[in-house]
């Protein structure tokens, strides 16, 4: 996941700086950086600014939520927008199952979040075919493989204009470059 900012009205056109991170970002991310995960400085800032920008009542999907170091990030940064929370919490050396959903758990409710979250524990491939409401902002971090990712990328169908779309190990994972490099690259 990279940060492109938006650009500001006050900025010369095609120009691209970040904003500064507020207090408000610094607080929450060092409560984040106390829980497991990947999500750096950087990814969480990238997050919190979009998730700002999301309007009360609307919702924000992120498909993959581990211990919820990012699931605290959104949360927190959109406190009027519900954050459905897609993970099946498998078991395993790398997933961690139960033990994993329940430090996740415990994650949201030491961030104050979890009465704004939805969790939905199940595949998101499995989920998505179920689903029919609109997202403002679609965070993908699931399962790190062509296939699983080719089929997170359908969740897009529920974006309506103006909906955001980010994906965390998109260059740092080669098969996630190569679905983006497929799917997305000659899309919309």
């Amino acid at each position: 996941m990279s940060y492109c900012p938006p650009v500001r009205a006050d900025q010369p056109s095609g120009s691209r700086v970040p904003p500064p991170p507020d207090a408000a970002f610094e607080v929450v991310f060092a409560k984040a950086a106390e829980i497991g995960g990947w999500l750096t400085r950087d990814q969480a800032f990238s997050l919190w600014s979009e998730a700002r920008s999301v309007e009360a009542g609307r919702r924000i999907v992120e498909i993959g939520s581990h211990q919820g170091r990012s699931t605290v990030v959104l949360a927190t940064a959109a406190p009027r927008v519900t954050v459905v929370a897609i993970d099946p919490f498998v078991g395993g050396a790398m997933f961690g199952g139960l033990a994993t959903r329940d430090k996740f758990l415990a994650n949201l409710d030491r961030a104050g979040v979890r009465q704004q979250i939805d969790l939905r524990e199940a595949k998101s491939t499995e989920l998505r075919p179920q689903w029919d409401q609109d997202i403002a902002l679609l965070y993908i971090d699931g399962k790190h493989d062509y296939w699983t990712l080719s089929d997170d990328l359908k969740w897009t169908e529920f974006l309506p204009d103006g909906g955001r779309l980010l994906i965390h190990h998109a260059y740092s994972s080669i098969v996630v470059t190569l679905g983006l490099l497929r799917h997305v690259l000659p899309s919309r």
